[in-house]
């Protein structure tokens, strides 16, 4: 191959790139964008494996309340104490 041929097909691919820069920039960055919102949509569907799930549930810990705390709560659930407020109506109606 001559280099003289080869440098008429440069400058011809050259010319076409100067040509059409901006149409093949945002040609890209169109492509860019359309490829990550797929990703996206596509993780944002996708349903947690059951290995996933397992290790989710095995990191919850559970409550145990002792029975002389359920008493205690009952005790005092029953009693029904109302306390009535020191604060003028207009801390809570401040339109009046």
């Amino acid at each position: 191959m001559k280099i003289a041929t080869l440098l008429e097909k440069l400058i011809v691919i050259k010319d076409f790139l100067a040509r059409f820069t901006v149409i093949i920039f945002v040609f890209f960055v169109a492509l860019v964008f359309a490829i990550l919102t797929l990703n996206i949509a596509n993780y944002s569907n996708r349903e947690p494996s059951d290995d996933q799930i397992e290790e989710r549930l095995s990191s919850l810990k559970t409550v145990n309340l002792n029975e002389q705390a359920i008493q205690k709560i009952q005790e005092l659930e029953s009693y029904s104490i109302s306390i009535e407020s020191l604060f003028n109506n207009g801390r809570a109606n401040p339109f009046e």
